[in-house]
């Protein structure tokens, strides 16, 4: 299995970066390779929420359903693969920091 973690610091307080990074419609405009994202659940957004994704990887077009696993307002978002060409779990987490918010990536393929 393969890990990938990464961080970043956002100019912006936690509040703004999770609303924004929470909002699925919003996926797109972060993600290059992300063509399509569609929730598959009714309601809010939350853990046991399940979407799909369409990427797009070296020309080729991936369907991936996913599921929510955490949603910490603020905190945590967690996500894992319910199917598709690559298996993953990962998760997002957002701490407050000098200059705006860290926000931190932790996956595993």
């Amino acid at each position: 299995m393969a890990t990938l973690t990464s961080s970043i610091t956002i100019n912006k307080s936690v509040e703004v970066v999770w609303n924004y990074f929470a909002d699925l419609a919003n996926n797109m405009k972060w993600r290059s390779d992300l063509k399509e994202v569609k929730q598959l659940t009714p309601g809010a957004v939350g853990v046991g929420t399940r979407l799909s994704e369409v990427s797009e990887f070296m020309g080729q077009k991936m369907e991936t359903p996913q599921e929510i696993t955490a949603f910490d307002v603020n905190k945590k978002f967690g996500i894992k693969s319910a199917g598709g060409p690559i298996p993953f779990s990962g998760a997002f987490t957002f701490e407050p920091s000098e200059g705006g918010t860290k926000l931190s990536v932790q996956f595993e393929f």
